[in-house]
């Protein structure tokens, strides 16, 4: 009779582990913000204001953008981009604010270059705006330089399948001179004068298939020349 008892003691106790209320079980996690919701990013902010190639004679701007909105309701804030180059790797401006504008001084007889990024609260973050270019007069500068050429196509590390590829690059100025462009190509990362005094923004070249092609575009007006930056594409069979 002990025995039957002792053994019933024993088939209850282990039914009370099995069927209790799992303290200590790993249980899903049903909160919005757990491991398995996901956060989107907010949109991508438009510029308004410096304008595209906006010749600034005040060198205080007041950089204006857009609001974006957020599709989970964080908090958004904004990094600007400031930048002596199209490639951004000279940048002299990279805060975050909470506000859709700021206010900077610049320095005269530059041109820039800027962009924005949206942030929400859980550091989700969009792609970055258009960039836009612009220039702050310095006095008494006669003459501006031309703006570094912007890439339309081939876009960098596209494949070319064809057996000629069209160069093609965008040029502006200020002063609105006449504009002529000395192309440099080749399959070296620093590539040699290919054709000079170009007057068009596009070029036709020959390639050859499987190869790493490199190239770039030096603006010239009637005073003084802009460096482009280097881009590169490769073909394929």
């Amino acid at each position: 009779m002990k025995q039957s008892l002792y053994m019933l003691f024993c088939l209850l106790i282990l039914s009370c582990s099995k069927g209790g209320s799992g303290e200590g079980e790993p249980q899903p996690d049903s909160s919005p913000d757990g491991p398995n919701s996901e956060n989107n990013p907010p949109e991508v902010p438009l510029l308004i204001f410096p304008n595209e190639d906006e010749l600034c004679i005040d060198p205080e701007l007041k950089f204006e953008w857009t609001d974006s909105d957020d599709p989970d309701k964080d908090t958004v804030t904004y990094r600007l981009q400031i930048s002596t180059n199209r490639s951004f790797t000279e940048i002299i401006e990279n805060g975050v604010v909470t506000e859709t504008n700021i206010t900077l001084t610049m320095e005269v007889g530059q041109d820039y270059y800027w962009r924005v990024q949206a942030i929400d609260s859980k550091n989700s973050q969009s792609e970055y705006s258009k960039v836009r270019a612009f220039y702050v007069k310095g006095d008494p500068i006669s003459n501006h330089i031309p703006y570094i050429p912007s890439l339309i196509s081939p876009l960098i590390g596209s494949k070319v399948t064809s057996a000629s590829v069209v160069l093609e690059w965008q040029g502006s100025d200020i002063d609105n001179d006449p504009l002529s462009y000395d192309v440099y190509f080749g399959n070296s990362e620093k590539p040699e004068l290919y054709q000079s005094g170009v007057k068009q923004n596009s070029i036709e070249v020959s390639v050859s298939p499987n190869q790493s092609y490199y190239w770039k575009i030096n603006v010239k007006d009637r005073y003084s020349t802009s460096n482009g930056e280097t881009w590169s594409f490769t073909t394929i069979e």
